[in-house]
């Protein structure tokens, strides 16, 4: 059995090409280091470089995607994981999402988990007490996490919060009244707005959401504006 270091440098010196898929060596590896960080007090401060390589892993190897996001999810959930490696594995979370491959169901799995621990307060779906994370240090590391994404992946947070309404209010308020929430996203969340003040669904939480979004975001309107010369064009209100 290589130990946990051999297996570091097995997976990180690995380079795929199209002729070339990971060997039975470099997936063994990868196997290795995802048994390892299930025991994370044995690992103590060697976990970094564990969960550095694990990414690595799953964005160069996609068949190992989905095992190695789980690895890491259990690795956040376990109670012995210090908060300082907790903080950074969330900080190293976005860069799951840089093999290339912009499938929609990556996006949305890292989404999901890092407004998981940006919940604000109360309890998750999953049964996880919020609390826990509540103003902490995790709480705002996961909410820089999910900021630095880059802006196509901004209406996937908001399809991630608007899904869960109306539990999932405090979430979509405690983004929108960040001081850090990036514009962008912002006018992703109006974008919503538009669509559901539309259909008509989840009207409280649309209003609560607009209000806020009218008092943080300056340039709230610029979609409804548009939608409305929208109209007026298609209904030649607007001659020549």
């Amino acid at each position: 059995m290589p130990t946990i270091q051999e297996s570091i440098e097995l997976v990180s010196g690995y380079h795929p090409t199209e002729s070339s898929p990971a060997d039975e060596a470099v997936m063994a590896a990868v196997q290795h280091l995802k048994t390892a960080l299930g025991n994370v007090s044995q690992i103590a401060d060697g976990i970094r470089p564990v969960l550095k390589t694990l990414v690595r892993a799953a964005v160069l190897i996609p068949g190992e995607w989905s095992s190695v996001l789980q690895s890491l999810r259990d690795a956040l959930d376990c109670p012995d994981l210090p908060w300082l490696h907790r903080a950074f594995l969330l900080k190293l979370l976005p860069e799951m999402l840089n093999d290339g491959s912009d499938a929609p169901r990556n996006c949305v799995e890292v989404c999901e988990l890092l407004l998981r621990w940006a919940t604000p307060s109360g309890e998750t779906e999953d049964g996880r007490d919020g609390t826990q994370c509540s103003g902490t240090q995790e709480q705002r590391v996961a909410l820089t996490a999910l900021f630095s994404l880059p802006e196509a992946y901004f209406a996937t947070i908001v399809q991630c919060c608007v899904s869960r309404l109306p539990p999932s209010l405090p979430m979509c308020l405690s983004l929108l009244t960040n001081q850090h929430a990036p514009n962008p996203l912002k006018l992703a969340f109006e974008r919503w707005i538009v669509e559901a003040e539309a259909s008509s669904l989840h009207g409280d939480c649309v209003a609560v959401i607009k209000k806020t979004l009218q008092e943080k975001y300056s340039g709230f309107g610029s979609l409804f504006c548009k939608d409305a010369c929208a109209a007026l064009i298609a209904s030649e209100g607007l001659k020549c």
